[in-house]
């Protein structure tokens, strides 16, 4: 299991679509906060009421935008899995499945450790993604509540739970 462990990894490292995957994480979040930076401008524009712009900095928030990396409606949860099956297909397409097969692996074995290396690939990009999305609205945007320890124990355990 171990040397089958070592293999897919070895030939996720290896793969171009892994760094294709790793710079649509590390760009999509940056895409995202700019714009919400516009749409945080142009709706400024049509606000006059000082309580009404409260309510839409409450809602452009740094702490809003980096938790919503975790919401259905993100797209980078649709494009990971997406690149993980591409990935996964290679070892059927170049032939290597046959190979572990030929060579007495087990098929249970060559499942899981496609499954470990796949479930440890999408947990590593979607936190690629929450850092970047943590990085880049905090520079565009107020965190929103002040930080304390009750606020840096509701980050992580967000981010444990996402």
């Amino acid at each position: 299991m171990n040397s089958l462990l070592k293999a897919d990894f070895f030939s996720l490292l290896k793969s171009k679509i892994t760094y294709v995957v790793l710079f649509i994480c590390l760009g999509f979040p940056i895409l995202m906060v700019l714009i919400y930076v516009g749409l945080g401008k142009a709706i400024l524009n049509l606000f006059d009421d000082p309580e009404e712009m409260t309510q839409l900095r409450d809602m452009f928030s740094a702490k809003s935008i980096t938790f919503s990396a975790f919401s259905l409606t993100q797209n980078i949860g649709l494009i990971i899995p997406i690149f993980v099956g591409i990935i996964t297909m290679a070892d059927i397409r170049n032939g290597t499945i046959r190979n572990k097969v030929i060579i007495g692996k087990k098929r249970t074995e060559i499942y899981l450790s496609h499954l470990i290396v796949a479930t440890c690939f999408c947990v590593v990009m979607i936190l690629v993604s929450f850092l970047m999305f943590f990085g880049a609205s905090s520079i565009f945007f107020i965190y929103g509540p002040k930080v304390d320890a009750k606020q840096v124990e509701s980050f992580f355990r967000c981010l444990c739970i996402g």
